[in-house]
């Protein structure tokens, strides 16, 4: 039974055309100020067609002679609103680093401009970066 209802299926897909690869998801670039939060996918931005439209981190960590952390996070939407953050916190710092060229990012800030809360979101449902 299983079989026969594998092989109708298949020869519908056929029939129909319909072939499916997986769920994909743009994630545009969003600030909210009221809110001091940004949050969007860096392949969706690149592919933007705002060519001011951008979202990232960047990060960097120096050991020698004591470890001192520092971490920068911006974004700008396709209204043209802007967002950014800076932190010394190692534990966002270490958040940041852990974003990859195809993920998600969420950013949030406080009234002073310091970021309060990293998400770094790596998933399948991710467009690759396109040029």
């Amino acid at each position: 039974m299983m079989k026969k209802l594998t092989l109708a299926l298949v020869g519908v897909a056929a029939l129909t055309g319909v072939v499916h690869a997986g769920l994909k998801a743009s994630y545009p670039v969003s600030i909210n100020t009221n809110l001091r939060t940004a949050l969007g996918g860096l392949a969706t931005a690149r592919a933007s067609a705002n060519p001011n439209t951008h979202i990232g981190c960047y990060s960097s960590v120096t050991v020698n002679p004591a470890a001192s952390y520092y971490g920068y996070c911006q974004a700008r939407d396709d209204q043209g609103v802007n967002a950014a953050c800076t932190t010394t916190s190692p534990e966002l710092v270490e958040q940041m680093a852990r974003l990859q060229g195809d993920g998600r990012l969420q950013f949030d800030w406080d009234a002073s401009g310091t970021c309060v809360r990293i998400i770094v979101q790596q998933s399948s449902t991710q467009a690759p970066k396109a040029p």
